[in-house]
């Protein structure tokens, strides 16, 4: 459980509301909304992927296989989806679909060459976009704050799912 005494003031929020538009909440799902449609306008451009399609190919770029299941839990979208998502890619040549060896109930999922070079494709064509966007910002700053605040946030959801309050 979160202890507020170990809260420093420049972390507290008025109770009264007054700041909500600075609650970081607020800001991030601004900030997010602004980046997906980024992303959107990237990925619209003859690429007809969408973000978490495109998450997917990169997640399997760097393995050489996984489940659905593993997938679904290390981007953390939900399996069904993933598991809707898979055919048309599969239709496109991008990864292929095989039983596992261990449990024929398990579906492993690959990255094809053409996954792979449409992959790095779409990399080259947005990393323009993405230096525009983190333009003087520390990323290695950037990331370790990120890494805390999921951290926090996944802490505090897990603590609303229990009925408890942080």
């Amino acid at each position: 459980m979160i202890n507020p005494a170990e809260k420093s003031p420049a972390n507290t929020v008025p109770p009264d509301g007054s700041a909500f538009d600075a609650f970081i909440t607020v800001r991030l799902s601004a900030a997010a909304a602004i980046v997906e449609e980024c992303a959107r306008a990237m990925l619209s451009d003859g690429h007809f992927l969408n973000i978490t399609e495109l998450r997917i190919l990169g997640y399997l770029k760097a393995r050489s296989e996984a489940s659905i299941s593993t997938i679904s839990r290390d981007l953390g979208v939900d399996k069904a989806w993933i598991s809707r998502r898979i055919k048309p890619m599969e239709k496109r040549k991008l990864v292929t679909s095989k039983k596992g060896q261990a449990d024929s109930r398990t579906l492993m999922i690959s990255l094809t060459p053409t996954g792979a070079r449409f992959y790095d494709q779409i990399r080259s064509d947005v990393i323009p976009h993405y230096a525009a966007i983190v333009d003087g910002i520390d990323i290695e700053l950037l990331l370790k704050l990120l890494d805390k605040l999921e951290s926090n946030v996944r802490a505090v959801n897990a603590q609303l799912h229990k009925g408890r309050r942080p």
